[in-house]
């Protein structure tokens, strides 16, 4: 075999190559079946996602002076709500503002009554509560840098306070493996800990629901996180606590510093997606010649 057509076949081969990866990378589209919130052992919140329209939107429309259920950032990041199900494309949201993160992009939802001092909605220091986030897993996180999840956030650009509690189904970037991570945001300090995390690759292949759950006790500022795992009979397959430690300052994870409310919140993000090079396509398109110069060469 010659050199040209030698180096023919191995254009053809990468072209394909880089064809093929281009045609299996789908954005990561995470969907959010239910989100709601339980304040002193009662529901006093349920956003069940049918109504058609997106956040902002939800089932207190009218009753905040704004007109809104949620405060949202990254809106281009809420792509489709029907049939009680509301998906997500984070690569769509605002850049991320922790430096360090591995992810490039976030969307989210917060709701805004849960600051209103003296409503049935408001989260105080006083209150036990637990935010709850039911979501598939259809679309799960490939890449270190994507999760899901929810947060319970006491942030404010008012009074200084920065703390987030976040829980999120995330791709490890250290074992590789799709897990629960429980961690601390501090927007302040600029910082991004762990305090638990638990794999379930394991659960895959049964799992297509996941329950996240962010809950705190009466009269306390420390946070707990647990999950759910379902099949596709809502049968619960597996279910766990996760460390509440943050693993570098060796402190329970705590809201309420300088504050007396916290605002639940379901998010996503998203990292970079590699476009081909210019020199990558052009050897695409070179091995669709060579391809056609080996045909009509046996054809001959």
């Amino acid at each position: 075999m010659s050199i040209f057509r030698i180096s023919t076949l191995i254009s053809a081969v990468l072209a394909v190559s880089l064809f093929s990866a281009s045609l299996s990378a789908m954005p990561f589209a995470p969907v959010i079946d239910e989100f709601w919130v339980v304040k002193n052992g009662s529901e006093n919140f349920r956003d069940s996602f049918s109504d058609g329209n997106l956040p902002a939107s939800g089932p207190e429309d009218g009753i905040t002076t704004s007109g809104n259920t949620y405060s949202v950032q990254g809106s281009a990041g809420f792509t489709s709500e029907s049939g009680g199900k509301l998906t997500m494309t984070p690569s769509l949201g605002t850049p991320t503002l922790i430096t360090g993160s591995t992810a490039d992009t976030f969307m989210g939802a917060r709701r805004i009554r849960s600051t209103d001092s003296g409503s049935s909605a408001h989260l105080g220091s006083g209150d036990s509560f637990e935010i709850h986030g039911l979501f598939d897993l259809t679309s799960i996180p490939m890449v270190s840098g994507q999760q899901f999840g929810i947060r319970a956030s006491d942030r404010s650009s008012t009074n200084g306070a920065s703390d987030v509690a976040q829980l999120t189904v995330i791709k490890s970037s250290i074992s590789g493996n799709v897990g629960i991570r429980f961690g601390d945001l501090d927007f302040v300090a600029d910082t991004s800990e762990t305090a638990g995390f638990l794999s379930i690759e394991s659960f895959l292949a049964t799992a297509v629901q996941v329950e996240l759950i962010i809950s705190k006790e009466a009269s306390t500022d420390i946070v707990d996180a647990s999950f759910i795992l379902y099949d596709a009979t809502s049968a619960i397959i597996h279910s766990a606590t996760l460390d509440n430690i943050n693993n570098v300052t060796l402190q329970a994870v705590d809201l309420y510093n300088g504050e007396d409310y916290t605002r639940p919140q379901f998010m996503a993000t998203d990292t970079g997606v590699n476009i081909p090079e210019p020199g990558s396509l052009a050897v695409f398109s070179l091995g669709l010649l060579g391809l056609g110069y080996m045909r009509r060469r046996k054809t001959v």
